[in-house]
């Protein structure tokens, strides 16, 4: 039997500080891709700071 429930969309709030500290882990070298993808993506999402992207453009990266 089909499931008629939906997916919670999760609204990513990031503080000035976590931005910070999240684009200084991008600078380091030492951070496998996966876990810069990531970083990547939790920036982008962010809905505090500036323009977000669309859930379909972040599904397909």
């Amino acid at each position: 039997m089909k499931s008629d429930i939906r997916p919670v969309k999760q609204h990513i709030n990031l503080s000035d500080d976590q931005v910070s500290r999240l684009q200084k882990l991008l600078d380091a070298k030492s951070l496998n891709k996966t876990i810069k993808r990531r970083i990547k993506l939790l920036l982008d999402l962010d809905e505090s700071h500036g323009e977000v992207m669309a859930r379909i453009d972040v599904a397909k990266m």
